[in-house]
């Protein structure tokens, strides 16, 4: 067992298996530093649109990609 400080640490319900949550977070950690890594792309084009091709587009970290692009204002 690991201790870890309370604020490095997040509630996972009993019903959710730990290698799905495990795998969520891995996913939701990838896709920001993908989204991060195409914004950087284009240094001073930041109200330029930047095209985004999802292959597998229903697979899980496309849907935290899709998630995380809409919240950050992209269409």
């Amino acid at each position: 067992m690991t201790t870890v400080p309370a604020r490095c640490a997040f509630p996972v319900p009993d019903d959710v298996p730990d290698d799905l949550a495990c795998v969520s977070l891995a996913n939701t950690v990838a896709a920001l530093l993908i989204l991060r890594a195409i914004e950087d792309a284009a240094p001073g084009r930041a109200a330029v649109a930047k095209p985004v091709l999802l292959t597998a587009a229903g697979s899980s970290i496309a849907k935290v990609m899709i998630t995380l692009a809409l919240r950050r204002g992209c269409d």
